[in-house]
């Protein structure tokens, strides 16, 4: 049998890519068994958009929400419109896809940077298949996102390097500055300077290239600049523009200097060391073979370099959390896949890679599909209380958690295609209820309040009025709820 043409044999590879991305990523994907942190706060913010129809500025249960653009938000509320009602299923489809992509996009950088066919594919594969990546490929979060713009990025900029002519390579540079302005938009400025670090990485690996382009490198430096920052911020404005123009940039202010933006610690302030264990982790099966990158014969590895830098950028950073390394998997996974196949042993070492990489896309959707029957539940804990809380109120009812349920209840209410949502409202203490009540008009019916069993004492000797309705909801035995009489 004749061997497949080179495209077709690329053609091929991207097909395999694409259908164990689809068998690895779906199955279980709607679940509701297990929810990540913060992800139902994802979910509920495009449920109020789709609702709302604002693409701009995201609400979470009616109010304001400035931590991010809403990148994520906005994808998710088209597809609830597109399926008709909010779910965790549409809204972790955004993020899937935003995975599938990522291994397709490193599948074709991995080429444009001269790895052989088989590389670039099994490092697609591998990387469907590390733990982290494809954790969090099923999550509700903003980060794949990132990740799938910061390799468009770098791809559109490598390819931008080889290209043979002027306009062919400030198009390629115009659609790179577009996907930098798609990171950016999503999670901030390392959108920008992991597709920089990845970049300075190829152009260190390749070495001085000649080129037949007579310009100066200042002249050539000045054009790819004005191809650039034209597409950085077409991108950006997509969002900008509108959001300026509702409140001549009020809300963007208030967006852009947020404390967590600025100062870059928050409250996930954590050791310089706390990814040197969370990444290999993470990085599984791939860790095992790691230590071929130092038996492997000495060559530059612009992967290995650009997954050194990245990772110790995001370590020299206060704030850490393991969804934060989401950008790094695709640069560490090719570096290792690179040394699986130049190491000398390459019978041994490849035949383990295969196995493991096998195993690992095998054991991930066996696990998504499992987990929730293994645990002998089909809904969360918070959501099961949020429901009896829902059924206790009605939907007529102004509830006001004093806890971190109301981003539950607000979702199990969407979810159950409720109307209580836009009057569930969560506040952290009893300062801020008090400053909540005094602010808001007290309603006819009262307020519904759930408070902790810590806070009740304190509850009852400041708001001696407040009658109780129910203690404990499901697995959350230590809530109280009360009634505060209307006005």
């Amino acid at each position: 049998m004749n061997p497949l043409p080179p495209r077709d044999r690329l053609g091929r590879d991207r097909l395999i890519i694409v259908l164990v991305g689809l068998a690895t990523l779906l199955p279980g994907l709607g679940q509701l068994a297990d929810l990540a942190s913060r992800e139902g706060r994802h979910a509920l913010i495009a449920a109020e958009m789709a609702a709302s129809g604002d693409l701009v500025v995201p609400r979470l249960l009616g109010e304001e929400y400035r931590d991010k653009p809403p990148v994520l938000h906005a994808a998710a509320a088209g597809l609830y419109r597109l399926t008709g009602r909010p779910s965790l299923g549409a809204a972790r489809a955004v993020t899937a896809l935003a995975a599938l992509i990522g291994a397709l996009l490193l599948h074709a950088l991995a080429r444009a940077t001269g790895r052989d066919r088989r590389v670039a594919l099994w490092a697609a594969l591998a990387l469907l298949g590390a733990f982290g990546y494809a954790r969090m490929a099923r999550v509700a979060r903003p980060d794949m996102i990132l990740g799938a713009a910061i390799l468009a990025a770098t791809w559109a900029l490598v390819r931008a390097g080889g290209a043979t002519s002027g306009p062919r390579r400030a198009l390629w540079i115009f659609l790179g500055g577009a996907m930098v302005g798609l990171g950016v938009l999503t999670k901030g400025p390392w959108g920008l300077v992991f597709p920089l670090v990845a970049v300075l990485a190829v152009r260190f690996e390749r070495g001085p290239r000649a080129t037949t382009d007579a310009s100066s490198p200042v002249a050539r430096a000045v054009s790819d600049l004005a191809a650039f920052l034209p597409g950085l911020l077409l991108a950006v404005a997509v969002w900008v523009l509108p959001a300026y123009l509702r409140d001549d940039g009020a809300y963007l202010e208030r967006v852009i200097f947020q404390p967590n933006l600025v100062s870059g610690s928050s409250h996930h302030a954590r050791s310089f060391f706390f990814y040197f264990g969370n990444g290999p982790l993470f990085l599984l099966p791939l860790t095992l073979f790691a230590p071929l990158l130092l038996l492997a014969p000495r060559r530059r590895s612009w992967a290995l370099l650009a997954a050194g830098v990245i990772f110790l950028l995001l370590s020299l950073v206060p704030g850490k959390r393991s969804h934060y390394l989401v950008p790094w998997y695709p640069f560490a996974v090719l570096a290792v896949v690179e040394a699986v196949f130049r190491h000398d042993h390459r019978r041994l070492a490849r035949r383990a890679f295969f196995g493991l990489v096998g195993l690992s896309l095998l054991v991930m959707p066996l696990a998504n599909t499992l987990g929730p029957i293994r645990k002998g539940r089909t809904l969360e804990p918070d959501l099961v209380a949020s429901r009896e809380i829902i059924r206790e109120l009605g939907a007529d009812a102004s509830l006001v958690c004093v806890s971190d349920l109301g981003e539950k209840v607000g979702l199990a209410a969407r979810l159950d295609g409720e109307a209580i949502a836009p009057r569930v409202h969560e506040v952290g203490d009893l300062d801020r209820l008090a400053t909540f009540l005094e602010a808001r008009r007290r309603p006819a019916s009262g307020w519904a309040v759930l408070v902790p069993d810590r806070m009740r004492a304190e509850f009852e000797r400041r708001w001696p009025e407040a009658r109780p309705l129910r203690t404990g909801f499901g697995e959350r035995t230590r809530l109280g709820l009360w009634r505060l009489p209307g006005a």
